[in-house]
């Protein structure tokens, strides 16, 4: 198998339903809008899509043995970074999402990206990018008054591969399904 890559990932997509209320937010406060649709990132990077026949058959052996679960998707928090701030929606219930991406640790150890940072693995749906706190306080603001929790049932992991550009987005590749 070849290396990993920052063009290809596992995640958790919405079905397309729940998106008009995540994009309606990140049309707003989200720069990565147009490479990224609304996602759960699990993995990342991960295996460059020449992979996709190895990579498919063992994911696709795998997650059979995981159930699959109804998310929720209600309350904002946000990471604070050097010199910005990003904005997200929490992914609940935790373990669900936790269960999963230990599951995918333990096949792909050398993709641990999303586990190194000082707080682990933390599942977020990312909704905007902020320069300064002022400018985050306002948009949470703003969101909490339009915001209605979502829910959705997940039963399956998404492989996003992006193009080379000047496309330069991320697209379905295929999914795997969970139970």
């Amino acid at each position: 198998m070849s290396e990993k890559t920052y063009k290809s990932a596992l995640v958790v997509l919405p079905p397309k339903w729940v998106w008009p209320s995540i994009q309606s937010i990140r049309r707003r406060y989200d720069r990565k809008i147009r490479r990224w649709p609304p996602h759960i990132t699990l993995v990342y990077p991960f295996f460059p899509a020449a992979d996709s026949e190895k990579i498919a058959a063992k994911l696709t052996s795998a997650l059979v043995h995981l159930p699959s679960q109804k998310v929720f998707l209600t309350t904002l928090c946000h990471f604070t970074h050097r010199r910005s701030y990003t904005l997200w929606l929490t992914p609940e219930p935790k373990p669900f999402f936790q269960r999963l991406s230990d599951f995918l640790y333990q096949l792909f150890p050398s993709h641990s990206e999303q586990r190194q940072y000082p707080q682990g693995f933390t599942p977020h749906l990312s909704v905007g990018n902020f320069k300064s706190y002022k400018e985050l306080e306002e948009a949470k603001k703003w969101i909490q008054a339009i915001w209605r929790p979502q829910s959705f049932f997940c039963n399956r992991v998404a492989w996003l591969v992006r193009q080379d550009p000047p496309k330069d987005v991320f697209s379905l590749l295929c999914y795997f399904y969970l139970g």
